[in-house]
């Protein structure tokens, strides 16, 4: 009896809503969102099941695949598994941007890997660092005020990255 495999797989648009990529998520089951307990596992699951179970030009079709990671998966050889033209490795907001870690980032850089830092509401003692080596900050903008969404999108706008406002859900938030 053959096993269920899921894979979310959420569409990245540009302002235009052209596709820029997909950010590809752990599921357990048919429902729309998972329970994780395990960032490393959950990140693990979704390479195998992209690059064995579904393959990887099926998935993501010539688009970027944003990837969750945490550091200790950062820090992995699994890495080396990836194509680094097609993967964006997306740091965890809780990532403490320390000396190893900064290293690490700079290490997948010269290897082809962009680095996106997920979920940003503003910079903090643990991603200040992180900032000006990312290629990509997602701002995340559920529960932000509007004023406190502008002060990060000017942060964010003098930084030499690719921003990306997430959990955009309406057509209100995205205007």
């Amino acid at each position: 009896l053959a096993e269920d495999i899921f894979l979310g797989r959420q569409p990245i648009v540009d302002r235009a809503q052209q596709l820029h990529g997909f950010e590809l998520l752990f599921r357990n089951s048919p429902a729309n969102h998972a329970t994780v307990t395990d960032n490393t596992a959950a990140t693990s699951t979704v390479i195998i099941n992209t690059l064995s179970e579904f393959g990887l030009e099926n998935v993501l079709g010539g688009f970027a695949g944003y990837i969750n990671c945490d550091t200790s998966f950062l820090m992995s050889d699994a890495i080396a598994l990836l194509p680094a033209d097609k993967v964006v490795l997306e740091l965890l907001e809780n990532t403490v941007s320390d000396a190893a870690v900064l290293r690490r980032c700079i290490q997948l850089q010269s290897l082809g890997f962009r680095l996106a830092l997920d979920d940003f509401q503003g910079a903090t003692d643990n991603n200040r660092a992180l900032l000006p080596i990312m290629n990509i900050i997602k701002v995340d903008i559920n529960g932000l005020s509007q004023d406190k969404l502008e002060a990060v999108s000017r942060d964010v706008r003098t930084l030499n990255v690719i921003r990306l406002a997430e959990k955009v859900e309406t057509a209100a938030q995205f205007s």
